[in-house]
């Protein structure tokens, strides 16, 4: 190179022809960059992979240099450039723009980010998947995206647009944003206030980059970075790459990103699927097979590219850009963790992974209310709990891993996230984060003694009520599924109550679906479009299937026939609150003086008895909050348990309905608790001193 610079002196001077100065440039341009990937990254390539690099290295000097940028016109324009409506950050910042493009047949789309400097250099780049419902929460689910890109990368004070005026005055706002868009705004707004994210509506022309990405028909994995070609005013100056060292230093490494990815494909090569980056960055291992084929050359340069190779300084008005050469094992802790900070990660574990984890299932099983086995262990640096489950029925390798997807995908802080899973013969192995806390049925009634529970007093118990609710409803209606989960095992032995906050956790998220439970595909076969939307499934044998239930939260409906719908879901929940309110078991029995014998007293037959006469509820509410409660309101929490247990399913009401009049009791509880100067901000630990 230094070489090349000092042929440059000599074309200065006129000396030499440009044509001759660009092969001489390029020629040890090549050789330096072909050692420095033999000598960092300790591999060979491939003929192919080599000829592709050198394509790459050849469009890098023009793109560096600008010699010969009059013959190579193309080359620049090529380059998405942001449009004159562009506006640029402050110096030494960055900006991200973000779009999403949704398709209302498939009810799914793409979403795009684009990562530029202050003066316009294309950074870097993501494409991804997208499963919603409508446009707005496609748009919203982007802008999410966009803030978590910046949290892995590491960056703050950046600036994040988009062209939807609705979705940045929720972001920057405290107005209340639609409900099926409450969780992901309100993740928005978490992670702003985290990272001292900025955002700012830009029109469409401002947007085109991403917009561009987004709807682009590309795979993701060759994505073609090529925009229409920005025409230049007559009297706009070019910008002069080469005005600093780091301003030169960004956009080589940039543009030996964006080339790299663009490397030629073999002609014989099928086209690849396409494929979010997040499924791209959670790759469990590099794979070795085909390792100097120009696919996997790109893969690996992708994987390059999402190591979060920019830190921002304290201020986050500058930031270093790391060597594109450093070895191959600082790529591979940047990008592990890369991977920890993107929760939206569905795997699938090899078998060979769960049994290491476990001890070969040798070790101490964990104690759960499942009847399964169950074990406390760590995968891949996580503190999980593995859950194995038989298969009810045999469910296809697609349609698994779809419902997985989805299921990974669940956000709520009233949910156990389900991290991935692995299947061996009849068998799958559930892996969901560990949660600190004890079950809810400990909590009211603990085994050692009777007479005492953490949860002493009303604010405890009407917010794991609210927090039950609200994780249902969000599974019943906010997952971005054409066809609405199911719980199906809601009962107080399935809900956590974390410490210290005692906020509940719903487990066994997605069980029903991945077991095999709910068999949605022969209900639309035999029950017609206008059963299969109302939530109703086919009627089984029970001689061919057999269900599981726990009495006392089970429904008369699933007793009979042993089919699951949201409205089994609101009849457990309904004897859950009940159970709250009461202290009591759903069902237990009872020595009967008069007989002699035992009797059976359910829950929900007490309740009854004393929501028909007057005064009885403080006579029926758990003794042990020693009065201590607001009476209209815990009289009011009874009924709405109540409703939900009716035996006509048509009767109890739906999910949202539950946790909106829920949430209302909350407020009024809480205003109940401030004149009574009752402390609401309580911590509680569950462990024995």
């Amino acid at each position: 190179m230094s070489w090349s610079l000092s042929i440059k002196e000599e074309i200065d001077k006129g000396n030499l022809e440009p044509v001759i100065f660009a092969k001489a440039v390029f020629l040890c341009w090549f050789i330096w960059k072909a050692r420095n990937d033999l000598v960092f990254q300790s591999s060979k390539q491939s003929p192919i992979s080599t000829v592709a690099r050198a394509m790459g290295a050849w469009y890098e000097f023009i793109s560096a240099t600008e010699t010969c940028s009059s013959t190579h016109q193309s080359i620049h324009s090529s380059l998405p450039s942001p449009s004159s409506h562009w506006i640029p950050p402050g110096a030494g910042s960055l900006k991200i723009n973000c779009d999403a493009s949704w398709s209302r047949d498939l009810k799914r789309g793409w979403g795009g980010i684009i990562l530029r400097d202050n003066r316009g250099h294309l950074v870097d780049g993501r494409r991804f998947r997208i499963l919603s419902t409508s446009a707005f929460l496609a748009e919203a689910s982007v802008l999410r995206e966009a803030c978590l890109f910046a949290k892995a990368l590491n960056l703050s004070s950046v600036c994040i647009e988009n062209d939807n005026a609705q979705l940045i005055s929720l972001s920057v706002s405290e107005l209340v944003p639609p409900w099926e868009a409450l969780a992901i705004i309100s993740d928005i707004r978490s992670l702003a206030s985290d990272l001292r994210l900025s955002f700012r509506w830009t029109p469409r022309e401002g947007n085109e980059a991403a917009h561009w990405i987004a709807s682009s028909q590309a795979s993701s994995l060759g994505l073609n970075w090529v925009t229409k070609e920005r025409t230049r005013k007559p009297d706009e100056t070019r910008r002069d790459d080469r005005a600093s060292p780091k301003a030169l230093n960004l956009h080589v490494n940039s543009t030996m990103r964006l080339f790299s990815m663009c490397m030629p494909k073999r002609s014989n090569t099928k086209e690849e699927k396409p494929q979010s980056s997040i499924e791209r960055t959670s790759s469990n291992q590099p794979s070795t097979k085909n390792s100097g084929t120009p696919e996997a050359s790109r893969k690996a340069s992708l994987d390059l590219t999402a190591t979060g190779a920019y830190n921002s300084t304290t201020n986050g008005s500058s930031f270093n850009l790391k060597d594109s050469w450093k070895s191959s094992a600082s790529s591979v802790n940047s990008l592990s963790s890369l991977r920890g900070q993107l929760p939206e990660t569905a795997h699938f574990y090899e078998f060979s992974e769960i049994r290491a984890a476990t001890n070969n299932f040798l070790a101490k099983k964990f104690s759960s209310s499942s009847s399964s086995a169950s074990w406390r262990c760590a995968v891949r640096g996580n503190d999980v709990v593995v859950f194995q489950r038989k298969f009810r029925r045999q469910i296809n390798a697609e349609e698994l891993r779809d419902r997985l997807s989805l299921i990974c995908k669940m956000h709520h802080s009233s949910l156990i996230k389900l991290r991935g899973a692995s299947v061996s013969g009849n068998y799958i192995y559930l892996v969901y984060d560990y949660v600190h806390g004890a079950s809810l049925v400990d909590c009211i009634r603990n085994p050692k003694n009777p007479n005492f529970t953490v949860l002493s007093n009303w604010m405890s118990r009407i917010q794991i009520a609210t927090d039950i609710a609200h994780g249902l409803d969000y599974i019943h209606h906010s997952t971005g599924s054409n066809s609405n989960f199911i719980h199906n095992h809601i009962k107080s032995s399935s809900i956590i109550v974390s410490e210290p906050s005692l906020n509940a956790k719903i487990c066994h998220v997605g069980t029903a679906e991945l077991c095999g439970e709910i068999n949605r595909e022969e209900e639309a076969q035999s029950g017609g479009e206008e059963e299969a939307q109302s939530g109703r499934y086919r009627r089984f044998d029970s001689r061919v299937m057999k269900f599981e239930g726990t009495r006392g939260y089970m429904a008369p409906e699933f007793q009979e026939n042993g089919v699951p719908t949201e409205k089994t879901d609101v009849y457990a929940l309904g004897v859950v609150i009940l159970e709250l309110l009461s202290g009591k078991e759903a069902l237990r029995y009872e020595v009967d003086e008069e007989g002699g014998g035992y009797r059976r007293v359910s829950v929900i037959a007490t309740a009854r008895e004393a929501a028909e006469e007057e005064g009885r509820v403080r006579w029926w509410v758990d003794k042990r909050l020693k009065d201590s409660y607001p009476v209209e309101v815990a009289g009011r929490v009874l009924r709405v348990g109540l409703e939900c247990v009716e035996e006509d399913p048509e009767r109890r009401p739906d999910m949202t309905l539950v946790a909106g009049r829920v949430s209302k009791l909350y407020l009024e509880s809480k205003t109940w608790a401030e004149k009574m100067g009752v402390p609401t901000d309580f911590t509680v630990t569950l462990v024995p001193r």
